[in-house]
């Protein structure tokens, strides 16, 4: 696969955090799980993140370049057997589909934390949009991404500047704050979590390699992706500790506190963090459907998996952050480990 279409440095830094800033990222949950239930440690674990994502960034656009294709087992998977790259693309493949279970889970937790409506409703919705969305193609979706993720970006950072110099109103939650058993300390939590990152950027850094200008440009818009991601990240995290016990207490701990604020950051923030919800879903689901077979029946499929999605996703948001991410964390490192050495055996061959 050889495309040229010209996306610049910011096309793929935005489309590099738009399979990142999904509804674990933007409402905060995830980051209060991996990096806000530890203090001030949890700084430190945002740099390491932060520093680890920038690197796999250089390893992707690398190996993507060398060979030349996106396909997810060919850029992970070292060596040359077709077997072990398929099980591998497959795999990662249905890790890419727990997001989409995760941000079903997350929409519905959105539509009832903020209307009171049944969880299923919001769950169904962005099944919908997905299915209709990536049935469009790439073109399609990184046309869409330009323009949602600078909204996100600049709403997520104009409202937590706003949090930071507004009285925010009582509370009288109780929570014990407790990391999850998964991830009990800063730094194991911080490994976990890039590797986790990792499993869904990997296949969109790859692919927008393959459509940025030049492998420069790649290099430059992955990078500048990754340290945007590390900058909101250490925002979030001094925000969300602003008042632990009330983190610990919300599906969406951001979301919980522009309402504390105001109406208006309660609404300016909900827009964008739908619009992150369906981003990532998208970004993460379009890598999925690049494993099913072409023909006739991949319309077909791509709705019923979407809609398999959609019934996982009942299980709940909270639920799904605290148990399933740590458990694809530790996948992840596996992931990163054999990306590493592929991209070191690239680098042997190229020197040779």
């Amino acid at each position: 696969m050889t495309s040229k279409k010209g996306l610049s440095v910011f096309a793929v830094a935005f489309m590099t955090v738009s399979t990142i800033m999904g509804a674990g990222f933007a409402s905060g949950r995830e980051i209060w799980q991996f990096f806000g239930v530890f203090g001030s440690d949890g700084y430190k674990g945002a740099i390491l993140s932060g520093s680890i994502f920038i690197f796999v960034t250089y390893m992707t656009v690398t190996i993507t370049k060398y060979i030349n294709t996106n396909d997810i087992g060919m850029v992970v998977m070292p060596g040359n057997n077709k077997v072990l790259k398929k099980l591998t693309g497959h795999f990662m493949a249905l890790i890419l589909y727990t997001v989409l279970v995760m941000m079903s889970a997350a929409c519905g937790a959105f539509f009832y934390q903020q209307y009171g409506l049944p969880r299923f409703v919001g769950g169904l919705i962005l099944v919908i949009l997905v299915i209709i969305t990536v049935t469009g193609g790439f073109q399609r979706i990184s046309g869409i991404l330009k323009y949602i993720v600078p909204l996100l970006i600049i709403t997520v950072v104009a409202v937590s500047c706003y949090i930071l110099i507004t009285p925010l109103k009582e509370t009288s939650f109780k929570m014990t704050v407790v990391p999850s058993p998964l991830a009990p300390n800063y730094y194991i939590a911080a490994v976990l979590y890039v590797c986790l990152v990792i499993l869904a950027a990997i296949p969109i850094m790859a692919t927008a390699t393959l459509y940025a200008k030049n492998h420069k440009t790649a290099l430059r818009g992955t990078t500048l992706g990754a340290v945007i991601f590390t900058l909101l990240i250490l925002l979030m995290i001094y925000i969300i500790q602003m008042d632990p016990e009330f983190s610990q207490a919300m599906d969406m701990p951001m979301l919980g506190y522009a309402k504390r604020t105001s109406n208006l950051a309660n609404t300016l923030y909900g827009l964008p963090l739908l619009l992150a919800i369906y981003g990532s879903a998208t970004t993460n689901y379009y890598a999925v459907t690049t494993r099913f077979k072409e023909g006739p029946y991949k319309k077909l499929v791509t709705v019923l998996v979407a809609l398999s999605a959609f019934g996982a996703g009942l299980f709940g948001f909270t639920n799904v952050v605290k148990y399933m991410l740590p458990v694809e964390g530790a996948l992840g490192v596996i992931i990163f480990i054999m990306l590493l050495i592929h991209f070191i055996g690239i680098k042997g061959e190229r020197a040779s």
